[in-house]
């Protein structure tokens, strides 16, 4: 499809211009209620400067338990 004809679709569905060129965001696509979405929409509203700590919290809780060594078994 060109350009054209997507905006003459936009128009006549009363969608921003540019609305056919842009993709779907997870929101969309998943719900709002998604856990996935709430996540990314946190991460977007938090300061660029406080991703990289997110990051390594979902990290660790994402890793698989740490075997400490004991079985309980003598």
């Amino acid at each position: 499809m060109g350009d054209d004809l997507a905006r003459k679709i936009e128009e006549k569905l009363s969608l921003g211009l540019g609305w056919m060129d842009t993709p779907p965001s997870y929101a969309e696509l998943h719900g709002e209620e998604d856990p996935r979405t709430k996540v990314l929409l946190l991460m977007e509203s938090m300061p660029p400067d406080q991703w990289p700590t997110a990051v390594r919290l979902l990290d660790a809780l994402a890793q698989p338990a740490q075997a400490t060594g004991t079985t309980g078994k003598q």
